[in-house]
């Protein structure tokens, strides 16, 4: 199955990381959600992205240092328009709006010590076989395979190299996620060659997002999946004439 992950939500269009952005991303089309998980100073795990917040709510502040009472009324805003906002949202909350949704799930872990966290809520909400757990460091996926053998992980990665794809094979992970710059699709083909699922990242207008798909990938995370959405179907529509 191809999936169009919704990068942080739909987030070219709603403020990212939201639940407004979440739903706008599946009634879009996308069949999968990318999102940040970090932990509040209180221990509620939560969606954002940087490691400080003044960009988003003008707040010079970091998730880490706020209890979530004191998170959950700062405004998000999109694109530094204060008129459009939302709020920080759990991850909990989100899962539950994947499973009624039947959408697939990317969570990339940007704390340090948050594993077992984020899979005692990913088991605990019966949806882990819709749920791949990211990240740039290779030592959060390879503890979460030692908590969890079974759980499906994705090195986000700027390298292709034989050395990063040996190190993903021997803790038995299943995908991996280039920068799409890196991509050909000899590459995807020899990435796929090795048992491992490809979904590239930085897909920043629909030139790439067109090389992506042309490569054989097996997803992609984009801001705008209602384009990817478009463009599933205009190439479905082309095979079956």
């Amino acid at each position: 199955m191809f999936i169009n992950y919704a990068h942080r939500g739909a987030s070219a269009y709603a403020p990212e990381n939201t639940m407004s952005a979440f739903l706008l991303g599946i009634k879009q089309g996308a069949n999968g959600i990318e999102t940040d998980v970090r932990r509040t100073k209180d221990g509620v795990l939560v969606l954002f992205h940087d490691d400080n917040m003044e960009p988003l709510t003008g707040l010079n502040s970091t998730i880490e240092s706020l209890n979530y009472d004191q998170l959950s009324s700062i405004k998000i805003r999109f694109q530094s328009n204060d008129l459009v906002f939302d709020y920080v949202p759990k991850l909990i909350d989100l899962i539950d709006l994947a499973k009624k949704n039947n959408v697939y799930l990317a969570l990339e872990i940007k704390g340090d010590g948050i594993e077992k966290d984020v899979l005692d809520i990913i088991e605990s909400s019966g949806y882990k076989d819709y749920c791949t757990v990211t990240s740039f460091v290779y030592k959060h996926i390879s503890t979460v395979k030692k908590i969890c053998p079974k759980q499906r992980v994705s090195l986000l990665t700027y390298s292709i190299e034989d050395a990063i794809i040996y190190s993903l094979l021997k803790i038995g992970a299943e995908e991996i996620s280039p920068i799409i710059d890196i991509l050909n699709k000899d590459a995807v083909f020899y990435l796929k060659k090795q048992g491992l699922s490809v979904r590239p990242w930085g897909i920043s207008n629909c030139d790439k997002m067109e090389k992506a798909y042309s490569y054989g990938v097996n997803g992609m995370t984009v801001n705008f999946p209602d384009r990817l959405y478009d463009l599933i179907r205009r190439k479905e529509d082309e095979y079956n004439v």
